[in-house]
């Protein structure tokens, strides 16, 4: 039998590589190397923490988990690797699955997503946080002429403004910051520290 290596949630704040045995792929199922998988720091560091909610927990769940909320879980849904085994026409492929973070997983055909050539699986991997950005897109239905604010900057803030600026309002992605703007909002985001910073001496060196 194969061996494989996954990451255990064991007890809120500890974690740990556990070993396991694969059984043979079925016919309909692939085994598949995993070459990269990807940790929302967000929603796995509320499961890492022991922090989802007992109201969540059925909510929470994703394809393929093992385990309990608050653990041990087996949990991760980020994951790009190579078939190994499988169909002929799939074998050599790589693709983007729904799964926690193990070395080798095997699934079935249909839970498998092909990915073009072009695309490395360092990006293909963030795939999850793009169907995320999607659908917030897609609920805010955006239109020329809306002003638009995006609360923080991470992967997937990144993401929304990518679609909303070179999808559905169609500009090059040159075009979607302001440099010169930008420029400005960090020369003025130091001067304020400066400022705070020396009112915060003065402050605390007056006696009493």
């Amino acid at each position: 039998m194969l061996e494989a290596r996954a990451f255990w949630v064991t007890a809120p704040g500890h974690g740990e590589i556990r070993a396991q045995q694969l059984r043979s792929p079925a016919p309909g199922e692939l085994l598949i190397r995993t070459r990269r998988s990807a940790i929302s720091r967000g929603t796995e560091s509320l499961v890492f923490r022991g922090e989802v909610p007992q109201s969540e927990w059925r909510r929470m769940r994703c394809p393929f988990q093992e385990g309990e909320f608050p653990g041990p879980v087996k949990y991760g849904y980020s994951v790009v690797g190579r078939i190994e085994t499988g169909p002929r026409e799939l074998r050599g492929r790589v693709v983007f699955a729904l799964h926690p973070h193990q070395t080798r997983l095997i699934i079935p055909v249909s839970a498998a997503i092909p990915l073009p050539e072009s695309l490395t699986p360092t990006r293909a991997v963030l795939a999850a946080n793009m169907e995320t950005a999607l659908n917030a897109v897609w609920d805010a239905s955006p239109e020329r002429g809306d002003r638009i604010a995006i609360v923080g900057v991470g992967v997937v803030g990144a993401l929304v403004g990518y679609l909303i600026f070179t999808v559905a309002f169609g500009i090059g992605d040159t075009s979607i910051f302001d440099w010169g703007g930008v420029l400005s909002a960090l020369i003025g985001t130091v001067i304020v520290l400066l400022i705070a910073t020396m009112a915060l001496r003065l402050t605390s060196s007056r006696p009493g």
